[in-house]
């Protein structure tokens, strides 16, 4: 029903302006003959009336030709007296109220501002056309012999009370236009509200698909590179050291079994918290240097300071850090292998420094091809590291966790310095000298931890 409603609401002028000029018609037929004496006075009138017509009828689409009918009109009818309405078809003038109403209700700002200068006027021009001696049409302010009996009275009266009927139906089309329009804000502020709805479940669902990419990453790149070096390892000595094999076999079980239950625990948190179950604090750092070293990192570790208090959100950032970064040691830093990672809690969080080099050597015992072919890229003096996935994942734990990480290579090594907060700074404890210090200290330590 509304749908067809709206489909003939063009219609709805149009169809007005038909009914008015019809019923009109037929109220005045028995009169015409009588009153006007001519055929003449009577197209005359059916002239004016037509036009009032028409000003309805277009008054929607083309608000500033029914306003130009509407002047033309009142303006033909001070000289053309045929065009007048009789005294009993003056009330045709309440169709002008109607086509003031529709032009202010959509018509620019130009028409209705003219649509309320030609409000006040018109109805000066209706007084004069209703109480212009001669004229006859208010017969009530009139003697016997057509004289009008108190000229001023009722052109002031018919001009007020034209007014005031003129600028209220300016007033209530405007009233109209300004209720559809906050129905129109109405319905595309919800149209918006629905949108941003949308777009917050999509970057809910593009946010929690990011976590878990960086998880899987995070868990399956640290196991799978430590399970490839002790796997190659084991192939390397499997001649000269038979009985290492079996040791590097329980090492690359024990990597396996451990990324299965944290694969395991992640898949657990997305059924039922999505912050996760599989949370690993600062106690398992120690666990992941002796992993690292049994993968074959020459790692060392350097503690300052005593450690401090930090959430699960931040402990977790600090272990993800520290993870990816010896991962990367272990994956780009050719055969021989080394890190050095400092821990340092002397100031308001936790400074992380993790150094990586290592030579590259060729190894020419190596029968494979695949290896061999490996073997001869690493032997590249210094190789550029790829950055991707893990080096942007680093950045945004340490940016959600309220620290800042960087990344860069310094002659053929590379330096990964991050940090941690653990309390807000107060700006009134702080100036501008101790924050060069702690710039300083903390630059100074990434050099003497640089191997």
């Amino acid at each position: 029903m509304q749908v067809l409603l709206t489909r003939l609401r063009p219609l709805a002028e149009p169809a007005v302006a038909a009914l008015f000029f019809t019923l009109w018609v037929i109220a005045e037929a028995g009169r015409m003959s009588l009153f006007f004496g001519s055929r003449w006075n009577t197209l005359g009138w059916l002239i004016a009336l037509g036009v009032v017509s028409v000003a309805i009828a277009v008054s929607r689409w083309k608000p500033l030709v029914a306003l130009a009918l509407f002047a033309t009109l009142l303006a033909a009818q001070i000289v053309v007296w045929q065009l007048r309405f009789s005294d009993t078809g003056w009330p045709v003038y309440f169709g002008l109220l109607a086509v003031l109403a529709c032009v202010s209700a959509h018509g620019s700002r130009f028409v209705r501002r003219a649509a309320l200068w030609s409000a006040v006027l018109g109805s000066v021009v209706v007084a004069i056309l209703l109480t212009a001696p001669g004229v006859g049409l208010l017969v009530e302010y009139q003697d016997p012999n057509g004289i009008p009996k108190n000229l001023t009275q009722a052109f002031a009266t018919c001009a007020l009370v034209g007014a005031a009927l003129a600028l209220g139906s300016w007033f209530l089309g405007f009233g109209y236009r300004a209720w559809m329009l906050q129905q129109f804000g109405a319905v595309r502020l919800e149209k918006t509200r629905a949108e941003l709805r949308a777009a917050e479940l999509d970057l809910a669902l593009s946010t929690e698909r990011e976590r878990i990419a960086q998880e899987v990453h995070d868990i399956m790149a640290h196991s799978l590179s430590v399970i490839i070096a002790q796997a190659d390892g084991a192939r390397f000595i499997s001649d000269e050291r038979p009985a290492a094999v079996g040791t590097s076999l329980e090492q690359i079980a024990g990597a396996a079994r451990a990324s299965l239950t944290e694969v395991r625990m992640l898949i657990e948190s997305l059924v039922t918290d999505p912050q996760g179950h599989s949370n690993p604090t600062l106690d398992d750092l120690d666990p992941l240097f002796e992993r690292m070293r049994e993968a074959g990192l020459a790692l060392t570790v350097d503690h300052f300071g005593d450690p401090s208090e930090m959430t699960a959100a931040q402990q977790l950032a600090v272990v993800r850090i520290v993870q990816e970064a010896l991962t990367n040691a272990l994956k780009h830093s050719g055969a021989s292998p080394a890190a050095r990672v400092s821990l340092d809690w002397r100031g308001p969080g936790l400074a992380i420094t993790v150094a990586s080099s290592g030579t590259a050597v060729a190894d020419a015992a190596v029968g494979d091809a695949a290896v061999g072919d490996a073997a001869v890229g690493d032997a590249e003096e210094c190789r550029e590291r790829p950055t991707g996935r893990g080096l942007f994942g680093m950045r945004e734990r340490a940016r959600l966790a309220g620290g800042w990480l960087t990344a860069g290579s310094d002659e053929c090594g590379y330096i990964i310095t991050a940090f941690i907060p653990t309390a807000a700074l107060d700006a009134g404890e702080s100036d501008d000298a101790d924050a060069g210090e702690r710039e300083g200290a903390t630059a100074g330590q990434a050099a003497a931890v640089a191997p």
